[in-house]
């Protein structure tokens, strides 16, 4: 089980997306905006964030880079959800580039939502440990 934040300032996409994630038996945390999605973050660890891009106040973008410059958040996946996208492929290409680990467009699929958050948790459990070893010594 891992802890999935999601940051959307729809509650009945927060209420799908936490159903979607319980049915894949992952615990929920859910934020309404990016101000306190930052503030959950930094407090609870997620495992992973489901970040939408279109929010009143900072958008996913702004949020994504906050939890980039914060030593406590910057390794969390985070995977940004829009239904907005005129250009489908540069949006995601330049979204990719910024260092998201995926990037996903309304309507979602449930099975493909739960393959690719699944997928990112698995990674990150097993991507290898850094080495605090000087490799100059």
């Amino acid at each position: 089980m891992a802890k999935v934040l999601i940051i959307d300032d729809s509650p009945e996409f927060r209420v799908l997306m936490g159903k979607i994630m319980e049915r894949a038996e992952h615990e929920i945390l859910t934020a309404q905006d990016g101000d306190e999605g930052l503030q959950v973050a930094r407090a609870q660890q997620p495992d992973l964030i489901l970040l939408d891009y279109m929010m009143p106040g900072m958008n996913g973008n702004e949020v994504f880079h906050e939890l980039r410059d914060n030593d406590n958040t910057c390794m969390i996946p985070v995977i940004m959800i829009t239904a907005f996208s005129t250009n489908y492929e540069s949006d995601r290409t330049a979204a990719l580039r910024a260092g998201m680990e995926d990037y996903l467009t309304k309507p979602i699929s449930p099975k493909d939502l739960i393959e690719r958050v699944n997928n990112l948790l698995y990674l990150r459990r097993n991507a290898p440990r850094p080495s605090t070893a000087n490799p100059f010594a």
